[in-house]
């Protein structure tokens, strides 16, 4: 089921917006500067699988590039 819908995104280059990652922000210490947050990024399980697919499929590919 997920390869079919995996096909269907890389074709179309189009990703679910639900699979887009929310961004939130963790204050460690004092919440006046900025430079005290901390962002995390919630993504779905199929965000995640599909994040997964594209990073070994790119990592293959540059690894090809630099054996070369």
């Amino acid at each position: 089921m997920l390869h079919v819908l995996f096909r269907k995104i890389w074709k179309d280059e189009q990703v679910p917006t639900d699979w887009k990652g929310y961004l939130i922000t963790i204050p460690k210490k004092n919440m006046s500067k900025c430079e005290n947050y901390r962002g995390i990024t919630l993504l779905s399980v199929p965000g995640k699988v599909f994040n997964k697919v594209l990073l070994n499929r790119m990592k293959d590919s540059v690894d090809a590039q630099f054996r070369d």
